[in-house]
């Protein structure tokens, strides 16, 4: 049963909104760096993930794009919030399959970009 239990708790964090939101954040940063330095491809596929990070951020010097999107994954991870699939600044997540019967779907965005909502 602990077994179980632990898979399904590492199933839950990894289907969660914000690590979804992260996993996103930098898949949208290693595509710009890509799209900017497309011969890079192939050697990011073998990177660590300290090589990865210091390679982007050797990019976001160039990079204003890519610089804000390290800047909010690094060093501001609090403006990641869940919100609306809809709602202004909105990313859309999915997960397109966790069973064979299940669907995932969420949505984040930056917080500075829309006031926070009023607590009830």
């Amino acid at each position: 049963m602990q077994l179980l239990d632990a898979t399904a708790q590492d199933n839950f964090m990894f289907l969660s909104t914000a690590f979804l939101a992260m996993y996103d954040l930098l898949s949208r940063a290693v595509r710009l760096y890509i799209h900017e330095q497309p011969a890079s491809r192939s050697a990011i596929q073998l990177m660590t993930d300290q090589e990865l990070l210091a390679l982007l951020q050797s990019g976001a010097r160039t990079s204003p794009p890519l610089a804000r999107l390290l800047q909010l994954l690094l060093s501001e991870p609090h403006r990641i919030e869940p919100c609306g699939e809809h709602s202004p600044g909105a990313f859309p997540l999915s997960v397109r399959k966790v069973t064979a019967s299940s669907r995932c779907c969420a949505a984040y965005r930056s917080a500075s970009r829309m006031p926070r909502p009023r607590k009830r």
